[in-house]
């Protein structure tokens, strides 16, 4: 007998995958930060140029860099109110890479 597994529904109360990205703006920073894969940071909201934007912050309270653009409406529909900080854990960690690409981060939805 072959038992396969039952299928999930988000709304049955369960998580859905984690949401992933790579943090934007890391080579604007003036402080460089060396995450390492399983760090966490804090996901806090703001503006900029009037626009919802998302800037993630380092344990130290230093700033990586922002949740990209396309990204900010996923995140903002995860916040229960306008002023929601979230936690993101580092997945990938590549400190030779581009700029755009040096770190990946995850985050529960």
């Amino acid at each position: 007998m072959l038992l396969l597994p039952r299928p999930t529904s988000v709304s049955s109360g369960e998580q859905g995958p984690p949401l992933s990205f790579f943090v934007a703006g890391v080579r604007y920073q003036k402080a460089p930060i060396r995450l390492l894969e399983g760090d966490r940071v804090r996901i806090v909201p703001g503006t900029f140029n009037g626009a919802r934007s998302y800037a993630v912050i380092a344990t130290t309270g230093e700033q990586v860099g922002f949740v990209p653009k396309g990204t900010v409406p996923l995140v903002t529909s995860l916040s229960s109110s306008a002023g929601d900080e979230h936690i993101a854990r580092v997945i990938l960690a590549q400190h030779d890479a581009v700029p755009w690409k040096r770190y990946k981060l995850a985050m529960g939805r």
